[in-house]
């Protein structure tokens, strides 16, 4: 191995060190208490060392965030592998989108309305560099819809495949009007979420789900 290789080799340990640091605090404490101060104490280092691989601590946080769509993630891939209509696939990828993202309202706020959520793609790409085990493969429309750059790109992704469709209003000419409506009824839900955690998810999704049947259906 030449210096380089091992130069190489050290910084990828111990960034992937700073990031299960701050995965093990997302999971174990409320998540506007996880801090630079409590990552550095649990990956052993000094506040500063966390600079030196990270521009900030939103970068990190951000990253650290995408070890939560691992059970969303599951059911993605168990979609893609389903034989159910377009129209009964976009349904059900925003079902589960739903119940995985009001449930941990606080961490994907962030993640998708945070200061990198329009660097998603970048986010998604080095997080699964560093921990591969965790990716999982989808069909290509799915796939392209994960790894979209920021919200509004990943819903659009979803939404353009039912222009065309029979029994839905969506066209070439109303898609991007429509998702943007789409975009922001979610956006407001997922903060409802996130400021009333007692509201029960299930409840949540359910509605969200019936306001997205009445974009949608025609």
């Amino acid at each position: 191995m030449t210096r380089e290789e091992r130069k190489k080799d050290i910084r990828e340990k111990r960034t992937k060190s700073l990031i299960l640091a701050a995965k093990e605090l997302i999971k174990e404490e409320p998540f506007k208490d996880v801090s630079i101060r409590k990552i550095a104490d649990r990956a052993g280092v000094h506040n500063s060392t966390i600079y030196l691989y990270f521009p900030d601590a939103d970068r990190l946080i951000a990253l650290a965030s995408v070890h939560q769509f691992q059970k969303y993630s599951v059911e993605l891939s168990e979609i893609s592998n389903s034989s159910t209509s377009v129209y009964d696939v976009f349904f059900g990828i925003w079902k589960s989108s739903c119940n995985c993202f009001f449930e941990k309202a606080d961490i994907f706020f962030n993640f998708f309305f945070g200061k990198y959520g329009d660097d998603i793609t970048e986010i998604m790409n080095d997080y699964y560099d560093l921990f591969p085990e965790e990716r999982l493969k989808y069909s290509d429309y799915i796939e392209s819809m994960y790894f979209g750059k920021n919200i509004s790109d990943r819903c659009l992704r979803l939404m353009e495949s039912l222009v065309g469709q029979t029994g839905v209003k969506i066209t070439k000419d109303n898609l991007r009007l429509i998702n943007e409506v789409v975009v922001y009824s979610f956006k407001g839900f997922l903060f409802k979420a996130k400021s009333q955690p007692d509201l029960s998810t299930e409840e949540l999704t359910s509605d969200f789900i019936k306001i997205l049947h009445f974009f949608v259906d025609a």
